[in-house]
């Protein structure tokens, strides 16, 4: 069996880096692109705008940010797009996970005496890139070596033979799934006692996996064999000698075997150069054997059995026939070498089908949790975030928060001013790049300004410098509020507080600490509300596709509004960009009022912006059980004519349009018409608003006479009404009678084709008689009379023997003939003739067949034509 004979199983690429890792634009969500048919139902419709508001507000770029921290490839392919929970329960058991690795850190640090103070000690230059990893995440490090080995259990499992360094990736997974389960159950390992913290409870139930892969007997021994058998320190693997006492064998002698040939060789090829048969001592391979090169001319002085020529065929390549026996005895040893091989592969493949499920689910489950859990801890660090809680299901009064959330920062926004993140977190990433890389991430480092790569020296290194760059926001909503209106200016940042507040949602489903409260814990806890599916209307959604109802902005909210509305439950968030926009601004407002009210009662929290008075009015107003408003407003500084982009609660703001335009640059002169505008505009409102003031006087007095006005209307309705029943009913009875009709005429019609059929089956024997008793015929007369009492009435034999109406072809009674004309004669049989001349006074014309000249009646002559013929051909 030869090399190319075995196949084994191996990936064309046994590594992948992040950024394959990454590459999922055709996944984005399923989102806008990827979005399904019409929905059939609601809850097909609530999961549809849920996929909708995941790429609106960017839900895939804070799953790439986390898939930065991750460490292993499966970990990096889960992060494509995180998965959020399903329940609350679900959400608050992942948020415990996440939680575990970071009190596991904790713990290390007071172990080792660093204390939460350690920034002196982790910038020193002597510091280990595993020591300065770690102290950015727990588990950072322990995971080197981990591959997606999943392609090489599977092939073991369905019998193929593994390759040297397909076991060498699952010994490395196997080494880094223990070094893992060993930081993660280190104090349980140590004391023999189960932890008491319920967050690191619930890490070690979520990585069981790996400490039962780890415990596992079988699967040490496997270990063990692969490192006995193979050379892991080379990454496509080497058997070693003593894997088998067969293979050492094997190998000592071709280590024998090759030394002599070797000293054979050397010996005849010193002597050929000697001579100057060959150009120098030389001993090469061709064809697997090896041979000495020699010169065209002098190939004859050495016996032996050319293996091939140069391209130039100037050398020729020789084996001498003193060495013959000894290449073919050591091809033999390298053959039986490669059956052994062979042999101690497939005992490994074996062996590894016995625990390939129990290592797949601790790679897949353990391993892939364990990175998902410290990449979010990771970024739990790099953006100083907080734990957030669900609001209490049974809360009820003012004084309980639906919302509480304080110094919330958009986290895409703070990518930007936090740390670069490194790109290359791969797992063949050069380690000296991983080092550079995490000097720059861990706590208490410093930066090489004059580095293109740095941030600027301005920019902050944590979420508390950048307040000056992304100006914090407050949400706090009482547990009775069924709904909030953001007002105030253009570009203050509404649409950003109500993105903000949907991607903090979404985080905390996923199990992830927010970007809000501060420094210290006396910001209390950030609470937030637990939801199944968020719907949202942001921006626009105008499309080009006539069939779906495009080319308007306006008709594509509606739209989206009415599935909101449809779809909407007690378990949805509902963020709604100024709806209502886009059309009149009486009748919008009116729609933006209606639709949040609408929304406010069928869901579990709504949060809208707007520039409508009414809405803002309406959000003051409105106050019952079941529908609660409150109102906030993002402020405008008047003095320096910007925008503060704080949030302020239970206060409104005017859009200030005009200013915001005139802090954006725009023309002077067109803003002083503007301003002036909207005063002649502000004047007119007032005149009118007097004007129906004093016109509601009046209006009481005109009640009475349009409550007789509606009871006229109300009669004259009654009575359409009835007319209308009238004449649907007749319509009924006409529809009745068409449909009998139609029947009949059917019936009718099926009648006479068989009557036809029948008369010319019957015809036909008729035809034939006639046809014999008109060649016996000895004059016109007598053709004429067999033709009467053979023939229905209106149907004569023309000249070509066929059957054919008096009247086809054009009405005899209108046609008048001209001289030379081409007529069918009736007295004749129907045969045709030329006209000589008209008589039109006598209503007669003098026709020609061949050398017979007669006179006809013109009644009696047809322009000849094809004739409609029964029995005969057309």
């Amino acid at each position: 069996m030869t090399r190319k004979s075995r196949r084994h199983v191996r990936g064309k690429n046994r590594t992948t880096t992040q950024n394959s890792a990454l590459t999922r634009d055709e996944e984005e969500q399923k989102t806008e692109g990827e979005i399904e048919d019409t929905p059939t139902n609601d809850d097909d419709i609530a999961r549809q705008l849920h996929r909708e508001a995941l790429s609106v507000l960017q839900w895939h770029l804070v799953s790439r940010t986390v898939a930065k921290f991750c460490e292993t490839t499966l970990g990096r392919q889960k992060c494509v797009s995180l998965a959020l929970k399903n329940t609350r329960e679900e959400c608050e058991e992942e948020m415990r996970v996440t939680s575990g690795i970071l009190k596991l850190l904790s713990r290390r640090r007071l172990r080792s005496g660093d204390g939460a103070d350690d920034d002196a000690s982790v910038s020193s230059s002597s510091k280990s890139i595993r020591n300065r990893r770690r102290d950015y995440g727990y588990l950072d490090g322990c995971f080197e070596g981990c591959k997606d080995a999943r392609m090489f259990l599977e092939g073991a499992k369905k019998g193929q033979t593994l390759s040297a360094g397909s076991f060498v990736d699952v010994y490395t997974t196997l080494v880094a799934m223990e070094k893992v389960c060993d930081e993660i159950y280190i104090d349980d390992d140590a004391s023999g006692a189960d932890d008491d913290d319920d967050d690191v409870k619930a890490l070690r139930k979520a990585t069981e996996s790996l400490r039962a892969c780890r415990d596992d007997e079988k699967v040490h021994a496997m270990r063990k064999e692969i490192e006995r058998c193979i050379n892991v320190d080379i990454s496509s693997g080497a058997i070693r000698n003593d894997a088998s006492e067969d293979l050492a064998q094997i190998r000592s002698n071709l280590s024998s075997t090759a030394k002599t040939l070797r000293k054979t060789l050397n010996d005849i090829a010193n002597e050929m150069a000697q001579k100057k048969f060959a150009e120098r001592a030389q001993i090469v391979t061709r064809l697997g054997r090896e041979c000495i090169p020699m010169k065209l001319g002098s190939a004859g002085q050495l016996k032996g059995i050319v293996l091939a020529t140069s391209d130039s065929g100037a050398t020729v390549f020789k084996e001498p026939e003193e060495v013959i026996a000894l290449n073919n005895f050591l091809s033999e040893l390298k053959e039986l070498e490669e059956m052994e091989i062979e042999v101690i592969l497939k005992r490994l493949t074996s062996e590894l089908k016995e625990v390939a499920d129990v290592i797949q689910e601790a790679l897949e489950v353990g391993m892939t949790t364990a990175d998902l859990a410290n990449a979010k801890a990771r970024h739990a660090k790099w953006m100083s975030g907080s734990r957030p809680v669900f609001m209490d299901s049974s809360a009820s009064s003012s004084s309980e928060k639906k919302v509480s959330i304080t110094n919330a920062q958009h986290p895409l926004l703070l990518e930007k001013y936090l740390p670069k993140l490194p790109n290359f977190l791969g797992d063949d990433d050069d380690e000296n790049d991983k080092q550079k890389a995490w000097e720059k991430l861990a706590p208490g480092s410093f930066y090489d300004e004059n580095a293109e790569e740095e941030i600027d020296s301005k920019q902050g290194r944590t979420r508390f410098d950048c307040r000056s760059k992304i100006v914090p926001i407050n949400f706090h909503i009482d547990a009775e509020a069924t709904a909030v209106a953001i007002t105030g200016p253009n570009t203050g940042g509404k649409t950003a507080s109500l993105k903000t507040l949907g991607i903090l949602v979404l985080m905390a489903r996923a199990g992830m600490y927010l970007p809000c409260g501060g420094e210290s814990s006396e910001h209390g806890q950030q609470i937030l509300p637990f939801v199944r599916t968020v719907a949202c209307d942001l921006g626009d959604s105008q499309t080009l596709q006539l069939g779906d109802g495009g080319l308007s902005t306006f008709g594509a909210h509606i739209r989206r509004l009415k599935r909101i509305l449809e779809s909407s439950t007690e378990d949805s968030l509902v963020l709604l960009d100024e709806p209502g926009s886009g059309t009149d601004p009486r009748e919008g407002a009116a729609l933006a009022v209606a639709v949040s009210s609408a929304v406010a009662k069928k869901s579990k929290l709504l949060v809208l912006t707007s520039h409508f008075e009414e809405v803002k009015q309406f959000a003051l107003a409105v106050d019952d059980n079941d529908n609660q408003f409150r109102v906030a407003a993002v402020r405008f500084d008047v003095e320096n004519n910007r925008p503060t982009y704080e949030l302020v609660w239970g206060e409104t703001e005017d859009s200030n349009a005009l200013s915001i335009s005139r802090g954006l640059g725009l023309d002077g002169d067109l803003l002083e018409e503007a301003t002036q505008a909207h005063a002649r505009m502000m004047e007119l409102e007032m005149r009118n608003t007097k004007k129906r003031e004093q016109n509601s006087d009046a209006s009481l007095d005109e009640e009475d006479e349009d409550a007789n006005l509606a009871d006229s209307l109300r009669l004259e309705r009654e009575e359409q009404r009835l007319r209308f029943t009238q004449a649907t009913e007749n319509f009924e009875r006409a529809q009745q009678l068409k449909t009998k009709v139609f029947r009949e005429t059917n019936f009718l019609r099926e009648r006479v084709n068989i009557s036809k059929e029948r008369f010319e089956f019957q015809s036909a024997q008729s035809i034939e008689e006639a046809k014999s008793r008109c060649e016996t015929a000895a004059t016109l007369e007598e053709v004429e009379e067999i033709v009467k009492e053979t023939f229905p009435e209106g149907f004569y034999m023309n000249a070509r023997g066929e059957i054919a109406l008096e009247d086809d072809g054009g009405n005899a009674s209108e046609y008048v003939p001209k001289p030379k004309d081409k007529v069918l004669v009736k007295m004749l049989g129907g045969a045709e003739a030329e006209v000589v001349s008209v008589d039109l006074a006598a209503s007669e014309c003098t026709v020609r067949i061949g050398s017979l000249v007669t006179r006809s009646p013109l009644n009696g002559v047809s322009k000849a034509t094809e004739k409609q013929v029964f029995g005969g051909r057309k």
